[in-house]
């Protein structure tokens, strides 16, 4: 049992103190939206929607919204649109275990770095040279395998929740 559910009245104070309200004073978290949907949370799903390789406006076509409000004002869940996405990306990016399995030896040299990584998530090696800051394969300055350790933390779907 919670604490605060264990004494009388502590929860709806909770609820009131914390809720958030418009300036007419009527609660601004629509019904069905999750109050966990935090700072943190939407950091974590645009993180998500980063390794998809997609961005917002390409979020808002695959979902048919206007923005991410009209998705949880809807009801539904940041977890739900990460799923949809998805889904909606078919096999285009691969799980964590996909990327767990590929090996040094897999990996010796930028040119199979390049391979590689367009086949776990599509990035094209421009794409690849951005992502580690640089904007071709002479601007690297870490090896073939140390990129694709840095690039599989960014873009492995991880297959876990918000």
């Amino acid at each position: 049992m919670d604490a605060a559910e264990g004494l009388p009245g502590a929860s709806s104070a909770l609820r009131e103190l914390f809720s958030v309200k418009d300036a007419g004073g009527k609660d601004k978290n629509p019904p069905g939206r999750d109050p966990r949907d935090s700072n943190q949370r939407w950091t974590s799903f645009w993180s998500q929607v980063k390794a998809l390789g997609l961005n917002a406006e390409q979020v808002h076509e695959k979902l048919q919204i206007k923005s991410m409000k009209e998705w949880t004002e809807k009801g539904k869940s940041l977890d739900d649109a990460i799923k949809t996405l998805s889904e909606k990306l078919g096999s285009q990016h691969k799980q964590r275990s996909d990327w767990d399995a590929v090996t040094m030896k897999q990996v010796p040299d930028y040119a199979s770095l390049e391979a590689v990584v367009k086949n776990l998530c599509s990035l094209e090696p421009s794409q690849i040279y951005q992502e580690m800051g640089g904007s071709s394969r002479a601007d690297m300055t870490v090896s073939a395998w140390h990129a694709f350790l840095q690039i599989k933390e960014n873009y492995a779907l991880d297959g876990k929740s918000l």
